[in-house]
């Protein structure tokens, strides 16, 4: 990916990898054996860290590498962009319902239904 290497997007992957697990920066520093100082360091995309970090920090999260150095909107659109390349019509489809609220793909899911019935 061309994101690879931002400090940006390994600063909001680290937050959201520490927010899903319900965990602060200071759980993680602990658990890799960094000081405080440089894991928030990362968090606030002020440094980038080394590659040995990232891969323990990969193992603490129970995620790949990848998920840590790339964006997610981006790796989400390139494979959305690869599996519906020669279907133009699903990817509108899929771009259209990517926004929607559970409530209205239900309802979509309906219409889609009653126009296969009919």
């Amino acid at each position: 990916m061309s994101n690879f290497g931002n400090k940006d997007i390994m600063a909001n992957n680290i937050k959201r990898f520490c927010e899903q697990k319900g965990l602060t920066v200071k759980d993680l520093a602990d658990a890799i054996d960094v000081p405080v100082t440089t894991a928030y360091n990362w968090t606030q995309a002020a440094v980038y860290p080394r590659i040995d970090k990232i891969e323990l920090m990969a193992k603490f999260f129970g995620v790949t590498k990848t998920d840590l150095v790339e964006d997610p909107e981006a790796v989400r659109a390139d494979a959305i962009e690869r599996a519906f390349r020669d279907r133009p019509d699903m990817k509108i489809l899929f771009n259209v319902a990517k926004d929607a609220k559970p409530e209205e793909i239900e309802q979509a899911v309906k219409i889609i239904q009653a126009l296969k019935e009919g």
